[in-house]
């Protein structure tokens, strides 16, 4: 009887034997295919990254370019002198400069054109005709 035992004792550990190597190659297998997803996820990933980096810079160039025309849409330039649209949407009474965009001035004396102090630009405009230049302006906005 002891015989019987010591045979159903070696089976039994060679049956856990058996199943151990099956759960190990069982394991590794899983763990490959856990690894090849990884590799597919982190391909993924990085073509991810880059089609943001992508996007983020072409949405970049975009409000840039929006900007710029907004800029260009503010400013109507009218003998010489730009005339910005106030929070109204009507145009300022202020002229500016055309280049830098700062307030233009005249002396008020009779043919002296209007200037602009920082960077020097002469327009055509002359003190006496900013009133009539705006109302003509904000006629054409009707």
């Amino acid at each position: 009887m002891a015989d019987v035992s010591t045979i159903f004792s070696f089976v039994k550990k060679l049956a856990n034997g058996v199943t151990d190597a099956m759960t190990a190659e069982v394991l590794r297998e899983r763990i490959n295919l856990i690894n090849d997803q990884l590799d597919i996820l982190r391909t993924a990933h990085e073509a991810a990254q880059k089609e943001l980096a992508d996007c983020k810079a072409k949405c970049n160039a975009l409000e840039n370019e929006v900007a710029r025309y907004r800029e260009t849409e503010q400013f109507v330039i009218k003998n010489g002198a730009a005339f910005k649209k106030d929070a109204t949407g009507r145009y300022s009474d202020v002229p500016l400069c055309p280049r830098c965009h700062n307030p233009i001035s005249g002396s008020g004396m009779l043919g002296i054109p209007m200037q602009c102090i920082p960077c020097h630009h002469v327009t055509n405009l002359h003190p006496s005709k900013v009133d009539s230049v705006v109302a003509e302006l904000n006629k054409s906005l009707e």
